[in-house]
C-alpha cells in the first residue's frame, strides 16, 4: 500500500515537470513494472467475498482498496480498468458489511516484534472507504503498453487454462509486457549481429513465467523471473544462431568447434577457480591457434574467429552470471557441464542434419516424411541423449538451480542429497524429453522443408523399417507420425507430473526455505509444460534456411 502511494506520487511529479532529472529508465520502465505487479498480486489475492488476507481481515482488505485506489488512473493501467473498479466495489462492500470488525487489529506491523494497533485498522478501513483516485492527465511520457488481446487470447485457448479466468491471463500478460523492451536491448550483448529473422518468440517469452508465476500463485521475485526471461530468449537465439551460421562451416571446422567449445568452457572453469593467471580478451584465438586449417579453407578460419567470439561472450554470461557464482561450486560443476553439453550436441546435430539431407532429394508429396537411413543410434538412445541436450531444458534447469539457490541461501547445493539430485535429474530428463517431441511435433513441416532431423526421421517411426541404404522411397504419411510422436510427447508428460510429485515430497521434508525451492521447481516445471502445448498450435521457432 504505501509502496504503491509513493510510486505514485513520484510519477505524478515525474509526470508533472516537477523531477526532470529522474533517470527515464526509472520511471517510463521499472517503477512501471513494479506497480504493475503490486496491481496483480493485489488482484490475484482477493477472495470470492470480496476480501483479502488469512480470516476475511477487514484491516487488511483496508490496504488492499487503497492500494488499488492508488493505483487506478495509472494509464499502463487502463487495460485493467474493468477488473480494478470490480475489485474495489466488492471490496467496499465486504468493508460495509463488517463495520463493527473494523477495530480488530491483524499482527501485521513489524518493528522488534509484530504488533497491531485497533486505532490504525479502524483509520484504514474509514481512508479505504473514502479515498479516491487521482485526478491527472497523464503525457505521453508514461507510454500505454500496446493492446494484448492476441497474446492473451492465444494463451486462452490452451489446455492448460481451460479453467483459468481470462482476466487473469489478460493481467499477467501486461505484466509481461512490460520486459519486452529491456528483453530487446538484451538480446545485442550476446548476438551483436542480426540473425536475419523475426522473433516471433520474443513477445511470448516474457508472459510465460508472468502467466505462470501469477496463475500459480507463486509469485516469485522478479529476479528469477528476469534472469529465466534472458535464458529463454537466448535458448531461441543459439539454436538460430547454430542452424544459420555455424551449419555453414564444413565437417572439419565444425570438428575443430567441438574442441574450441570444450576449451572455452574449461577456459571458464579455470577461470572460476582463480587458477589462471593469462588474462582472456573477447577476441583472443586462445586454442583456435592450434587447429590445423588447410590454407585453401582460410575463410573458414576466419568464420571459426567470429564464431568463437560470440560463443565466448555467451559462455560468459552463463557462467558469470552474478547469481550463478553466488551458487555452490557443484552446482557452478554441474551447470558448466551441461552449457558444454548444450552446445556440443548442436554440433551433433548439424552433422546429423548434414548426413540426413545427404541421402538425397525428398520424394513425394508434401504429406510424406522420408526415413533417416544411417542414425548414429536407435531413437530411444538419441531421445535421452542429444536430442534432450539440444533441446536447451537441462542447461536452463541448471541455471536455475544455481540462482534458486542463490535466491533461497544455504551453505548446500540447491538440491542437496543424493536422494535430491537423483530425483531432479529425473525430473529434468523427462521433461527435456517431452519439449523435444513436442517441439519435434510442430516443426514437423518446418525440419522438412529445411531438411533437417526431426523424430519422425527415425526408421522405428517407419513400418516396414528401411531395409537398406538404397532403399530411399520409403516414406510415411505425416499425420500418422505426428500422432506417434504426440504419445510419446503424452506419456513423457505423465513422467513429468510423477517425477515431480516425488521431487517436491522430497524437498517439502525440510524446513522453510525448501517450501520456496519446491515453489520454483514447481514454476520451472509449468513454464515447461507451457511451451510445449504452446507448440502444438504454433511453431515459434524462426525459419533460418
Amino acid at each position: 500500500m504505501l509502496l504503491a502511494e509513493a510510486l505514485t506520487r513520484l510519477l505524478y511529479l515525474r509526470d508533472s515537470g516537477q523531477l526532470p532529472l529522474l533517470p527515464e529508465e526509472l520511471t517510463t520502465n521499472r517503477v512501471p513494472t513494479v506497480l504493475v505487479q503490486i496491481c496483480n498480486r493485489t488482484l490475484f489475492c482477493q477472495s470470492s467475498h470480496g476480501s483479502w488476507g488469512a480470516n476475511n481481515s477487514t484491516e487488511i482488505t483496508a490496504y488492499a482498496v487503497i492500494t488499488l485506489v492508488a493505483i487506478s488512473s495509472l494509464p499502463f493501467l487502463q487495460q485493467l480498468e474493468k477488473e480494478i473498479l470490480a475489485a474495489l466495489k466488492t471490496g467496499r462492500q465486504f468493508l460495509s458489511r463488517s463495520s463493527e470488525r473494523w477495530d480488530e487489529a491483524q499482527h501485521i506491523w513489524i518493528e522488534k516484534t509484530s504488533y497491531g494497533s485497533p486505532v490504525l485498522s479502524e483509520a484504514y478501513c474509514l481512508a479505504a472507504m473514502k479515498c479516491s483516485t487521482l485526478s491527472h492527465t497523464w503525457s505521453d511520457h508514461l507510454a500505454r503498453p500496446p493492446c494484448l488481446t492476441k497474446i492473451t487470447k492465444f494463451f486462452s485457448v490452451l489446455p492448460l487454462f481451460s479453467k483459468e479466468l481470462v482476466w487473469k491471463l489478460k493481467a499477467s500478460v501486461l505484466e509481461g509486457s512490460m520486459f519486452i523492451k529491456q528483453l530487446k536491448s538484451a538480446r545485442l550483448e550476446i548476438f551483436r549481429e542480426p540473425l536475419g529473422a523475426e522473433n516471433k518468440y520474443l513477445e511470448f517469452i516474457p508472459c510465460t513465467w508472468t502467466v505462470m508465476n501469477n496463475c500459480n500463485a507463486l509469485f516469485l521475485s522478479t529476479n528469477i523471473l528476469w534472469d529465466m526471461m534472458q535464458v529463454s530468449m537466448l535458448d531461441f537465439l543459439v539454436d538460430e544462431y547454430m542452424e544459420s551460421t555455424v551449419a555453414q562451416l564444413p565437417e572439419e571446422g565444425i570438428n575443430s568447434l567441438g574442441h574450441i567449445i570444450r576449451s572455452l568452457c574449461h577456459e571458464s572453469e579455470a577461470q572460476a577457480k582463480k587458477s589462471r593467471k593469462r588474462t582472456y580478451s573477447e577476441h583472443s584465438n586462445g586454442d583456435i591457434a592450434k587447429v590445423c586449417v588447410p590454407s585453401a579453407n582460410r575463410d573458414s578460419y576466419s568464420h571459426i574467429i567470429k564464431i568463437k567470439v560470440t560463443l565466448r561472450r555467451y559462455i560468459r554470461w552463463v557462467l558469470n552470471h552474478p547469481r550463478v557464482t553466488s551458487a555452490s561450486q557443484s552446482d557452478q560443476a554441474h551447470l558448466r557441464g551441461e552449457l558444454q553439453a548444450f552446445l556440443l550436441a548442436h554440433l551433433i546435430q548439424i552433422q546429423d542434419n548434414n548426413r540426413f539431407s545427404q541421402q538425397g532429394p525428398q520424394c513425394g508429396d508434401s504429406d510424406s516424411i522420408p526415413a533417416f537411413l544411417t542414425p548414429r543410434t536407435p531413437f530411444y538412445t538419441w531421445v535421452h541423449t542429444t536430442a534432450a541436450d539440444h533441446i536447451s531444458c537441462p542447461l536452463s534447469f541448471a541455471f536455475y538451480a544455481c540462482i534458486v539457490s542463490a535466491t533461497f541461501p544455504t551453505v548446500s547445493d540447491c538440491f542437496p542429497s543424493a536422494r535430491h539430485k537423483y530425483l531432479a535429474q529425473d525430473l529434468c530428463t523427462h521433461l527435456s524429453i517431452m519439449s523435444r517431441l513436442y517441439n519435434d511435433f510442430a516443426s514437423v513441416a518446418r525440419d522438412r522443408a529445411e531438411r533437417n532431423l526431426n523424430s519422425v526421421n527415425f526408421p522405428e517411426f517407419h513400418t516396414p523399417p528401411p531395409h537398406s541404404l538404397v532403399d530411399e522411397s520409403v516414406l510415411a504419411n505425416m499425420d500418422r507420425l505426428k500422432r506417434e510422436v504426440l504419445l510419446l510427447a503424452e506419456y513423457e508428460r505423465e513422467c513429468v507430473r510423477g517425477a515431480e510429485s516425488a521431487l517436491r515430497a522430497c524437498v517439502l521434508a525440510g524446513g522453510r526455505r525448501e517450501r520456496g525451492v519446491a515453489s520454483a521447481v514447481r514454476l520451472f516445471v509449468a513454464v515447461t509444460e507451457l511451451y510445449a502445448e504452446m507448440y502444438v498450435v504454433k511453431d515459434l521457432t524462426n525459419r533460418v534456411k
